[in-house]
């Protein structure tokens, strides 16, 4: 017995399929790339993934690069870098300093995996999201070592970096 829509008749039984209308098939020669995607050498050379022009090989750089005459390059000198964090918390005001923040998918990674999976009262009575535009900028010390507008990866926790003053803040 063969199923309705399958290719079977529409009595159920055994019987044969005929297509009447013609098949048709394309030949390619080159991949299809939707639009902003980077190829693979755009990709090592520092392009934002997404934002790849495919017609004249231009893009926009990832934040950590420059963009020097349409090619992305590593940063050779320490400068402002912008970008946002963000932070769950309630409707009080706040003074910002050690804050807790986080990346926008951190944050609601949290809200869904922290706060919403209880009813109301919320979980530290978290009401809102809120945006901080964050400036960071290396010292020339920590950019000479590091080739980069970010510093090494440390864990804040229980309101403050355990191991930060001895492994990075003495050094740099």
């Amino acid at each position: 017995m063969a199923l309705h829509g399958c290719g079977g008749d529409d009595g159920g039984g055994d019987g044969p399929t005929t297509t009447t209308s013609p098949t048709t098939t394309t030949t390619t020669t080159k991949p299809y790339v939707a639009p902003g995607q980077c190829s693979d050498q755009q990709r090592k050379s520092g392009c934002a993934a997404g934002f790849c022009n495919s017609t004249d090989e231009s893009c926009l750089c990832l934040p950590n690069y420059d963009s020097i005459d349409g090619s992305c390059v590593q940063p050779s000198k320490p400068k402002p870098f912008s970008f946002y964090m963000y932070r769950a918390q309630d409707d009080k005001e706040y003074n910002w300093a050690n804050d807790d923040l986080a990346s926008l998918s951190g944050a609601l990674w949290y809200l869904h995996n922290e706060v919403v999976i209880q009813s109301c009262p919320r979980h530290y009575s978290i009401t809102r999201l809120i945006r901080i535009n964050v400036t960071v900028y290396n010292t020339d010390a920590m950019f000479n070592v590091r080739k980069s507008l970010f510093g090494p990866f440390a864990i804040y926790d229980s309101l403050g970096c355990h191991n930060c003053q001895e492994e990075i803040f003495s050094r740099y």
